[in-house]
C-alpha cells in the first residue's frame, strides 16, 4: 500500500536515525557502550515498534542484515510503491481485526515472503489498544478504545510478543502463535 510523500520521507527519516544509531551502539569506541555492548547478542536484534514505529520497524527489518526479525503493533503494511512486498525475515504484524476476511487476504496476498510471517488480528481492539492508553483511561468518554479488556489486551500483546521472539531467539517451540491461542479473542494467520 503506498503512503503519501510526507509519511514516506518521514519513515525514511526514523529509518535513517535507527541505523546511524545501531552504526554507533556496535561500532562506537565509547566506554559506556562498550559495556552495554557486551551484553548483547549481535545475531539476536530486532525491530520493534507501535504503528508508525512498527511501519519503520518493518522498513527496518526489510532492509537492514543486523535486524533478524521484527514486529509491528497496530500497524499496516506500508512502506513505499516501489517495495516489491518481499519480507525475507521472520515478522510479526499484530492488528486490529478488520471484520473482512477479503482484507485479511489482501494483506497476505501482497506480501512476497521467504520467511515466517504472522498476522495477529485482535477482536474488539482499536489503533489505541495497542498503547498505554489501554492502561492509563479508566473511563474511555471519547470511545479511543475497543471492547477488549485491558488487562487482556496487555496479556495477548505480551503473550504473543514474547512467544514470538522466543521462536526466533531462543529456538523454542511456539506455544501460542502455532496454536489456538485465545480464539475468542484472537484470529491469527501465518504465511
Amino acid at each position: 500500500m503506498d503512503i503519501s510523500t510526507y509519511m514516506k520521507d518521514l519513515i525514511e527519516v526514523w529509518v535513517k536515525g535507527s541505523l546511524v544509531t545501531l552504526d554507533m551502539f556496535f561500532n562506537s569506541l565509547c566506554e559506556i557502550s562498550a559495556k552495554i555492548r557486551s551484553h548483547v547478542d549481535i545475531d539476536k536484534v530486532a525491530a520493534f515498534g507501535m504503528s508508525f514505529g512498527g511501519n519503520t520497524a518493518l522498513k527496518l527489518t526489510v532492509e537492514s542484515d543486523l535486524i533478524k526479525v521484527g514486529a509491528n503493533l497496530g500497524g499496516m503494511i506500508r512502506l513505499y510503491a516501489e517495495w516489491d512486498g518481499t519480507i525475507n525475515k521472520p515478522f510479526l504484524l499484530m492488528r486490529a481485526d478488520n471484520p473482512s476476511a477479503v482484507v485479511r487476504n489482501i494483506v497476505l496476498s501482497l506480501l512476497n515472503t521467504t520467511n515466517d510471517f504472522y498476522l495477529a488480528e485482535i477482536k474488539n481492539c482499536s489503533h489505541v489498544n495497542f498503547t498505554d492508553y489501554n492502561d492509563i483511561l479508566a473511563v474511555d468518554e471519547n470511545g479511543f478504545l475497543g471492547d477488549i479488556a485491558p488487562n487482556i489486551m496487555e496479556q495477548i500483546m505480551n503473550t504473543l510478543i514474547l512467544d514470538f521472539f522466543n521462536k526466533y531467539f531462543k529456538l523454542e517451540k511456539s506455544k501460542h502463535l502455532d496454536a489456538d491461542f485465545w480464539k475468542e479473542h484472537i484470529i491469527i494467520s501465518n504465511k
